[in-house]
Parts: C-alpha cells; sequence; structure tokens
C-alpha cells in the first residue's frame, strides 16, 4: 500500500470504531541494524529482506495495511481494539512475525525490529499525525534499546491531558522566559574544557518543568519546531558570546537540532542571523544532531551540514550507535564530531568487545579528521578504560551534570575544576 491508501483505510475503520469507542493503532517499525545486511550482502539482497517484512508486516496488520516510507521502516495501521493493552499485544504479535529467518542467496538472516504506536483519536484523528506521532515514539525506542515496542505514554488520560496543554502552548506561541539552558561540559581526557552541550528545559505554569524528550517531538508535531529551535539557537549564542567576552571562553556551546529544522529552507540564513544578532563567530557554535533521524535523507543533511561548515559552524553526529548504517553516515557526511552513545559506555568493563569495538569507531573517525567523545561516563572504571583509548573527550555525570549558566560561569571563572583525568583514570578521586 502507499500512504495515501493507509489514509483511506483509516477512514474506513474510523465510522466502526467511533460507534464502539475503541482505538485504531498506527504503528512505526524499523528495523535494527539493517544497514548491516547492505554493507555485508549489498543492496539486492537488503531489497530482498525488505520485499518479504512487508509482506509479513501486511500480513498481520488490518485489510493488508502496511506501507514503506523509505530505508527500512514502515507503518501498519492494525485492527481497531478496545484498549491501550490490546493495541500493544497485537503490535507485539505482528514484529514477531519478523522473527523467523529470512533466506538469502543461501544464507539465513535474522532480522530484530523496534516500534512505536500512537491511537487514533487520542493522538490525533487524522493519519499524517498519527504517523508523526508513532515515529517519534519509535525514535524515543531505539534511543533507550532496540527490539522493542511502545506506546505513547500520553494516551494514559492524565497523560493525554498533559499533551493538550503543552500543544496549545506551543501553537498560541512560545514565550523565551518559559525556555532554560542547562550546560553539560564536554572534556578532554587531560582535563580541559572541550565544550558546553546546551540541554533545554521549558518550566511550564502549571505542569512544572517539561523534560525535550517530552516537549520537542510535540514541538515537531504541531509545526513549531523550527520556531522553537530558533529561540534555543538564540539563548546559546548568546550564552556563547558572553562567556567569550568575560572569561575568554574559546570552546563550542553546542545545540541539538531536529532534522525537521534542516528541511527548512532558511535554516541555514536563520543561523548565519543568530550569529550575527550575538556578535559570535560561527567556529563557536556547534549542532548536534541525533543518527537515527538522519538515515531517511543522507544527501539533504550532507548538502545542510556543507554549508553550515563553510560558515565555520560544527556538526556533531550524537547518539552514534543508535541507528542503523552507523559507519555509513561516517563515511558520507561531512562532521567535526561524533558522539558514541551511551549504551556502549554502559557495556565497558561487562563486555569483553566493547573496548574493542569503542577503539574501532575512534580509529575510523580519526582517520576522517572527526573528533570523538564518549558520552554518558559515570563511573571511574569507565573513565578509566576510556583513557586507554585515543578518544578525544568524555561527557557524563561522573565529570559533572547539567549545570545554570551560574555554575557553568564558576567553572568557567575556575571556581570548579576537574583536576587531571588521566591521574583520575588511573585510579585517584575525583574532585
Amino acid at each position: 500500500m502507499t500512504r495515501d491508501q493507509l489514509d483511506l483505510l483509516l477512514a474506513s475503520l474510523i465510522p466502526d470504531a467511533d460507534r464502539h469507542g475503541w482505538f485504531i493503532p498506527v504503528v512505526s517499525v524499523d528495523l535494527d541494524q539493517f544497514g548491516e545486511v547492505n554493507d555485508w550482502l549489498g543492496f539486492d539482497a537488503g531489497d530482498q529482506v525488505l520485499r518479504e517484512a512487508a509482506h509479513r508486516l501486511a500480513a498481520k496488520s488490518a485489510h493488508g495495511g502496511c506501507a514503506a516510507l523509505g530505508g527500512d521502516e514502515f507503518v501498519c495501521v492494525l485492527e481497531p481494539c478496545e484498549s491501550e493493552g490490546r493495541a500493544l499485544k497485537q503490535a507485539r504479535e505482528m514484529l514477531r512475525v519478523l522473527d523467523a529467518p529470512f533466506e538469502v542467496e543461501g544464507n539465513q538472516l535474522r532480522v530484530s525490529a523496534s516500534a512505536g504506536i500512537s491511537l487514533y483519536p487520542v493522538h490525533s484523528r487524522q493519519f499524517e499525525p498519527l504517523l508523526r506521532s508513532a515515529s517519534a515514539e519509535l525514535r524515543l525506542v531505539k534511543r533507550r534499546a532496540r527490539n522493542r515496542v511502545e506506546i505513547i505514554s500520553q494516551a494514559r488520560p492524565e497523560g493525554h491531558r498533559e499533551r493538550a496543554l503543552l500543544g496549545n502552548a506551543l501553537r498560541n506561541g512560545l514565550d523565551e522566559s518559559g525556555f532554560r539552558l542547562r550546560f553539560q561540559p564536554l572534556v578532554e581526557l587531560t582535563g580541559s574544557l572541550m565544550a558546553f552541550e546546551a540541554l533545554a528545559e521549558w518550566r511550564h505554569p502549571e505542569l512544572g518543568v517539561i523534560s525535550p524528550e517530552r516537549f520537542i517531538r510535540l514541538a515537531e508535531e504541531c509545526g513549531r519546531i523550527t520556531d522553537l529551535g530558533l529561540l534555543l539557537l538564540k539563548q546559546a549564542a548568546r550564552q556563547a558570546a558572553r562567556w567569550r567576552e568575560r572569561y575568554g571562553f574559546e570552546g563550542r556551546v553546542a545545540v541539538n537540532i531536529s532534522p525537521l529544522q534542516l528541511d527548512h529552507p532558511e535554516f541555514v540564513d536563520r543561523v548565519r542571523g543568530v550569529l550575527d544578532d550575538a556578535d559570535l563567530a560561527g567556529v563557536r557554535l556547534g549542532l548536534e544532531i541525533t543518527e537515527s533521524e538522519l538515515i531517511a535523507d543522507v544527501d539533504r543533511v550532507k548538502e545542510a551540514c556543507d554549508t553550515l561548515r563553510e560558515i565555520g559552524v560544527a556538526v556533531c553526529l550524537d547518539d552514534f550507535g543508535v541507528g542503523w548504517a552507523s559507519l555509513r553516515l561516517v563515511q558520507d557526511l561531512p562532521l567535526d564530531g561524533l558522539k558514541i552513545d551511551r549504551s556502549f559506555i554502559d557495556d565497558l568493563g561487562k563486555s569483553p568487545s566493547a573496548q574493542r569495538l569503542i577503539e574501532a569507531v575512534i580509529s575510523i573517525a580519526h582517520e576522517r579528521g572527526i573528533r570523538v567523545v564518549a558520552e554518558g561516563v559515570e563511573t571511574v572504571e569507565q573513565l578509566r578504560r576510556l583513557a586507554r583509548t585515543s578518544c578525544d573527550g568524555v561527557q557524563g555525570f561522573l565529570l559533572s551534570p547539567p549545570l545554570d549558566a551560574d555554575a557553568a560561569e564558576q567553572l568557567l571563572a575556575g571556581q570548579r575544576h576537574w583536576g587531571n583525568l588521566r591521574a583520575c583514570s588511573a585510579g585517584f578521586s575525583l574532585p
């Protein structure tokens, strides 16, 4: 089926669902680490797996309601059901059809898949917003772990009210005073400060502090992500300019951006405007793009990254290893930096292969002139093991949690420090 046909299918299911008060699940499905199939066996073999996967998923969907979205992502419409629990069960049953091995060119391949679910009419009454919600939930699933299926938590009544409040606030206008940046240091293994990552919080008058995992997805769905992203970029640029003037800070302030921002035809011009308004050189600003969000259109992302780098803005691939075709992205994209996802760092000291894998990633990145940061460092043992590699920097709660602007300034003023991290990694106590 095509997306338009799925839209028509959903419309045909709505009358019965409304009459019984049922949900209609829309499921976004992604094959985990599918890029490895292409890398090992070639694209013809990969296409064969995708065709068979689509056939299997369609057999478990409502009236064969499955469509390919590009790459290895699919969207499926399931039979109307009476509860959230039943929707989750249907989706899990659907994913189990992928457990049987795929016969490809005399080889037996096994793949796993992850999925995110949205529900008609809770998250929307229209197909495209339901698809966006399910895809956004899928991205969160893949950041946490693979081979899982989850439903948007806002399907619960209290979550639905929260979602409505936040959605209305985003649609009705963005108040800059409601958003606050916190800054987590990125530190070289010598102890020198490399950069700060700017992490946004939203202080809602009724709901309190809202994390970016909750409001970024809503901003994408509401069509406000470009405006919100611009607001946060302005805050980060002003802070970087202030720190350079007051403390001579020559590092970067890095801001996470949504791939939907890269889709905006005026994005690069807006970045230029932000830099001009803050009187900040491009080399003082970094943009971090999450790997799992990029894969659908590498050419588009490459063009945007090339233009940004021309004005000095560093582009970093965040959460490396969460999505698929990871090494292909390192090869194809013009990158300044790469951040190894915390899931790999968690395995240090637990899995014998973890250290070798991280060293291999660092070696490949360095061959292309890309600096590597390990994120999610939380133990001295992890730090000690990373010190044995040629990793360029580390980030995590062991060194520092995200700091408010005042605490970050204390760090820049020399009132806070880590000492020598190589000494720390050899067994000395952290300050």
